[in-house]
């Protein structure tokens, strides 16, 4: 639900980064046009054979979070743009991977939301983090600000919808409560 609803709101990751790393080394730029024609299998694995000549490069996870993102592999997006944010020294790159570690918490989330309040309020949750520690970062990433905004409404939505449903559980232990007194 929330997932679609805020889709097309939710301002997508920063995919024209991968165009800009692209020069640095031929096996990059194979993996970023295998990337870009939509293969995310094939673009992992030629982003990993581009980490054993280059193991600290943070565009590598950077660009490896991309397509563990695409495949909906959200925990492997998390650690690899992690792994971009502390390996680089740019500021612009690191504000991009925190960005994208938000937008990587808040789709995980929305796979929670029917099954899981709780995990779903907490992953929205580090995603309002994520984009805030972006900012911090690089203030020009009017998106994250927006991405704030949106998730906190999400997460305000949720909580309530938890408390109504905490209250109604509550309601239903009296009942059984009650029954069972009188049948005692």
């Amino acid at each position: 639900m929330y997932r679609t609803g805020f889709f097309i709101v939710l301002f997508f990751l920063y995919i024209p980064f991968l165009l800009f790393t692209a020069g640095s080394n031929e096996a990059i730029t194979n993996a970023n046009n295998v990337y870009l024609a939509g293969d995310y299998n094939q673009a992992l694995t030629l982003y990993e054979e581009a980490e054993i000549d280059n193991p600290e490069s943070p565009h590598i996870y950077f660009n490896k979070g991309l397509s563990f993102f695409r495949l909906e592999d959200y925990e492997k997006a998390k650690e690899a743009f992690l792994s971009a944010a502390t390996r680089t020294k740019d500021l612009d790159l690191e504000a991009k991977a925190y960005y994208n570690l938000g937008n990587t918490s808040f789709f995980e989330a929305g796979r929670h939301v029917e099954t899981d309040l709780e995990k779903a309020i907490k992953l929205y949750q580090d995603a309002i983090i994520n984009f805030q520690v972006a900012l911090e970062r690089d203030n020009n990433i009017a998106d994250a600000a927006h991405n704030i905004e949106i998730t906190r409404l999400i997460v305000q939505d949720l909580l309530d919808k938890l408390k109504k449903q905490q209250e109604q559980n509550k309601e239903q232990q009296e009942q059984i409560d009650e029954i069972v007194k009188k049948l005692a």
